[in-house]
């Protein structure tokens, strides 16, 4: 049976995804800002996503109901309102940490 064993490199060893601290030294409040504002940005788009499946799903099962047809498109366009306003704050943040000569400490990869 020895000889039938593979052997896998680097198997059970997992790597966190970058931008995690690892440890209490790498914890500083430029990482732990990036982290959070990252997690944010990807729930946002998350929710995002998911009214505009919402309100598409409510679309389609308006029946021609006038209202119903409204509310669905406004759920629409307030979603992408939303998205846009997301990527627009990452943008300003991340102008404002390369005019201040932050290096960078805070823009989302």
């Amino acid at each position: 049976m020895k000889y039938l064993a593979i052997q896998v490199e680097n198997f059970g060893q997992i790597s966190p995804p970058p931008n995690i601290p690892t440890s209490s030294s790498g914890l500083t409040l430029s990482t732990l800002i990036s982290f959070l504002l990252g997690f944010a940005i990807a729930v946002g788009i998350i929710f995002t996503l998911a009214m505009i499946v919402y309100g598409g799903f409510n679309w389609i099962t308006s029946e021609g109901d006038k209202k119903k047809i409204e509310a669905a498109r406004n759920t629409i366009v307030w979603s992408f309102v939303g998205l846009f306003l997301m990527v627009a704050a990452l943008l300003i943040i991340n102008i404002f940490t390369t005019a201040l000569s932050l290096n960078g400490a805070l823009i989302i990869k």
